[in-house]
């Protein structure tokens, strides 16, 4: 993390005008430098701060994106180099995630074909090489407060979170950036793509072959108490606003009626991956939050 960034979440906790209103700190521990804060409209504030001093140190073009967590992790990894296929060699997973690109292409279907696919396939439960990032706080606060379970491969339920803490990441990247890809899926992807438009969903992944951590990108972090304060009441702050099902989702049916959940596994079966490694589309079942 660059120090820059450090010292602006020291400073901020340690502002004494604010620790006498809320619980504010500076930690510095599980390899992760950060703010507490139990203040929702203080985290506000933090981010607002976090991106006008991006925007400074980086440059105009610098676009600052979120991540909500509810547990802290020691690197910032997309889905297709964690378990089962952290031992395997990045090249092969990169080679597979074009293959089955590729032949989901092949489908009759416009919107499949728009670049780039495995950013949207992410969003809708497939393992890619590309991370799921918001430009909203709250709905980072959203995926920071949720457990996600899946059920068989393809049944999914979410529940307010059990943990004690809720983590939100900020990363930046230039625009132009060699080092970073990143895309806006509300402009890359076709509205019936539903379920990234509702998230106000992002991705971004590496460039570099050779590099499949993003947490080098991580300007910095804020932890703050799980508990009602909050909690994003209504309808649209449900699981079923955020992952509409297939009758309201025409993406999400399509993948299904296709089979690209077979595609998937013919893939896997081809270049020696385990059973699942490239994850399965994700439709909410017996919802619970």
């Amino acid at each position: 993390m660059v120090e820059k960034f450090v010292r602006l979440m020291r400073d901020f906790a340690n502002r004494k005008g604010l620790k006498k209103k809320v619980n504010l700190r500076f930690l510095d521990d599980l390899d992760r430098p950060r703010v507490y804060c139990d203040e929702p409209a203080i985290v506000a504030r933090f981010a607002s701060q976090i991106r006008q001093e991006a925007l400074l140190y980086f440059g105009n073009c610098t676009k600052v994106l979120m991540r909500g967590q509810t547990r802290n992790h020691a690197g910032m990894v997309p889905g297709l180099f964690r378990l089962p296929n952290d031992t395997a060699n990045s090249k092969l997973l990169l080679k597979a995630e074009a293959r089955f690109e590729r032949e989901i292409q092949k489908i009759k279907l416009g919107r499949l074909k728009r670049p780039p696919l495995a950013a949207l396939l992410q969003h809708y439960g497939y393992y890619t090489s590309w991370l799921d990032v918001v430009d909203n706080l709250w709905i980072a606060v959203w995926f920071a407060t949720h457990t996600f379970d899946r059920h068989a491969l393809s049944g999914m339920t979410t529940s307010f979170t059990r943990e004690r803490s809720g983590w939100i990441y900020f990363i930046a990247t230039e625009v132009n950036s060699r080092e970073l890809s990143f895309a806006d899926l509300r402009a890359a992807h076709h509205p019936l793509s539903l379920r990234p438009h509702t998230q106000h969903g992002w991705s971004v992944r590496s460039r570099r072959v050779s590099v499949s951590d993003l947490n080098e990108w991580v300007i910095a972090c804020v932890e703050f108490p799980i508990g009602d304060h909050w909690t994003i009441d209504g309808y649209l702050g449900s699981a079923d606003f955020f992952f509409p099902r297939a009758e309201i989702d025409d993406t999400l049916r399509r993948l299904i009626d296709k089979d690209v959940d077979g595609i998937a596994a013919s893939i896997e079966q081809e270049f020696g991956l385990p059973t699942a490694s490239l994850g399965r589309a994700t439709a909410l079942v017996n919802n619970r939050a």
